[in-house]
This record gives C-alpha cells, structure tokens and sequence, in this order.
C-alpha cells in the first residue's frame, strides 16, 4: 500500500477514500447500466477509480486509453482497439471464432490487427462479434474509453455516439464506460444534449469524481508520510494543501516528491515542501504553454483577481492593447470551461485548479 504512487492504484487497499464513488461504479458495471460516464477535472483519480473497479469486477473488458493514440490518423485508432482486445485474447480464446470473418480483421495466432488497405474495418461487426461471445459467456462485457473526449478528433470517421446508441439498442451483452476530464468537450463529444444526437433521451449513469477536501486532503498527506516513516509538521501540511486544493493527483505528486528528497538527504521544512510545489507548478506551465495566447490571457486574468465578464473584458482590453468582441470571449471562456480548467458560479469565473493561476502568471512572450 502507498497512497503516493503517481501510477494509477489497481488494488482497492491502495485507493485512499472513494468508497462510496468505488461502490457506485461497481453497482454500474454489476447492474443493467448500459452507459457509464466517470467525469471529473484531471487528476482527481478517475483513472485509479475504474482501474479498481474493473480488478474488483474481475471480469474481461476492453480498456482503451485514448491517450495512448499515436495520432489522430484512423491507423493510430485501430491499432488501439486491436491491442485493447489482444490484451483478453490469451485466456479468452474462443472470442477469435467472433471475429475472424469480421470484414478487415486479420488473425495471427492468438491476436489481431485490423487491415486498412482496401476499406475500414467494420466496428460494427466487430461489436456484434464481441456481443455474441459476451453472450455465449454469460456475462457483460464493458468496454472503456479512457479521455474519450480525444474521440472528437476522429468526428465523421468514427462515430462513437451512433455505435454505442446501436449497441445500447441491440447489443444487450456490451457495456460503455467513458471517462472524461475535459468534461464539456466529453459531452459535446456525444452530443449528450441535444435533440439529433443518437444517444439523446438514452439513459446513462453519470458518476462525478469531486475534489478532496481540506481535511481529507491533510488526512491524505499525513497517512501517506505515515506509510514512510515521515512526520511532516502540520504548519506544512497546511500549506501544501492550500497550494493544491484537493486534487489527489497533485497531493500524491508533492508528497512522493518531498518522500524522494528526503531519501536523498533533504529535510523536511518549509525549502523542501516549496520546492516540491514548484515542480508540479512546472508540469502545469508545459500544459499552459500549449493553449492560445488569448486563453493564457484569460487565466492570467482569472489568476488575478478578475471573476465577472465586464473585469475580464477589461483586463484582456488593456493587456492586448485591442478591444475583444463579446463573441470571441464568449468562445475563449466557453472552451476552457470545456477543458475544465476553469468554472463559472452565479456570473463568476474562477480557476479549477490553483496551480493553473501560477503556471499562467510565468507564461510570457506575447
């Protein structure tokens, strides 16, 4: 057990809290739910929830981290979904005869891949292929997109929201469980909401993976400081959950990053907990540099102190030097709400993670 592991947890003894999301994804998976969305903003410990949940589950499923894509071409695609199934072929053999005479689907041995020379291969009955095994299997097989908000890239080639309303339909033995962090481009992504979409007025199972709070967050820290030996003063403690605001990804990276000082000589004080902060500060500035610069903009302006849409208009008036169009702000704050990065309450705007405001405040250049 090591609550600091930066790798996502597998094993239920390694998950700290979450019971209760934990018993919820279970029941989804266990019971009739035929589409299961796990949404939250990144590193909440979405990833280490469904890993658990699919061990405790103990039954085969199709993991597909949208991650792992190559590229957006439709190549990079198949060839995730070809490893995702090889990954259950060894011990589930018998799936190969669903398979095998699907159209562009080539078998070796014990694996497959999937042919793109002459035409795409037909997700559909590949689907049908692995309902029927499911079937014969006596069981419900889930298959998960991880970050299935990087389908959008593949919007007009692969059209995950027809293919999942027509499993929902008649494939009763296949289940869909997605992930989302960027959580409105998820949704758009599925067109969750409006009236055209094939999965409209379908049933899902929304589960939200919230934050920590502050005392759980301390609680967190000390227990994980516990597990190595470490007695770490509650003044900093303190500060280092003020600094990150509950999310579990970023206490576990502070945590084993002071652990690992502290095996290579340093001392736990207030130098050493910094210094640790500064580095997921760093992770989180790569991130920054990659949006607009107009979207920089608008988080160094939420980051300083700036909530309401006349203040933000304001600053990034000044800041630029040109007058933004309520449209094109509409659109900058719209799309970083989808990126949930940032949130809006009551006509106010505001940063969801902490660390954002300080990695855009270093982001210069323009």
């Amino acid at each position: 057990m090591y609550y600091f592991s930066t790798a996502p947890k597998t094993k239920k003894e390694d998950l700290f809290d979450r019971e209760a999301e934990l018993a919820e994804l279970l029941e989804a998976l266990k019971g009739d739910s035929r589409l299961i969305l796990l949404v939250g903003m990144r590193r909440v410990g979405k990833t280490s929830l469904l890993k658990v949940a699919l061990n405790e589950l103990g039954r085969p499923h199709i993991y597909l981290d949208m991650r792992a894509l190559r590229s957006y071409a439709d190549v990079s695609f198949y060839e995730l979904l070809s490893d995702g199934i090889n990954e259950i072929l060894p011990l589930h053999k018998r799936l190969l005869d669903h398979l095998k005479n699907v159209r562009g689907v080539a078998v070796s041995g014990f694996t497959i891949s999937f042919d793109l020379k002459y035409s795409k291969p037909s997700i559909l009955q590949l689907l049908k292929g692995v309902n029927q095994w499911a079937k014969e299997e006596g069981l419900a097989l889930p298959i998960i997109f991880d970050e299935a908000q990087e389908l959008r890239y593949f919007r007009g080639r692969v059209d995950i929201a027809r293919l999942i309303a027509y499993s929902y339909d008649n494939l009763e033995n296949v289940k869909f469980v997605l992930t989302g962090s960027e959580v409105g481009l998820l949704y758009s992504t599925l067109n969750l909401f409006e009236s055209s979409s094939p999965l409209y007025g379908r049933h899902r199972k929304l589960i939200t993976l919230n934050r920590f709070d502050r005392d759980l967050s301390a609680k967190f820290l000390r227990e994980g400081f516990k597990q190595k030996g470490l007695q770490v003063d509650d003044t900093l403690i303190e500060y280092v959950v003020d600094k990150l605001d509950g999310i579990v990804g970023w206490l576990a990276y502070v945590g084993a990053e002071i652990v690992s000082r502290v095996k290579k000589g340093g001392k736990v004080g207030t130098e050493l907990v910094e210094r640790a902060v500064e580095e997921a500060v760093e992770l989180v500035e790569d991130e920054v540099k990659k949006l607009p610069k107009t979207h920089i903009m608008v988080l160094q302006c939420l980051a300083d102190g700036a909530k309401r849409w006349s203040e933000i208009k304001t600053y990034l008036t000044m800041r630029a030097g040109r007058t933004f169009a309520n449209p094109q702000l509409a659109n900058i704050l719209d799309r970083l709400m989808k990126l949930s990065m940032v949130g809006k309450e009551n006509d106010r705007y505001f940063l969801l993670d902490n660390l954002l405001g300080e990695a855009a405040r270093r982001v210069r250049g323009f």
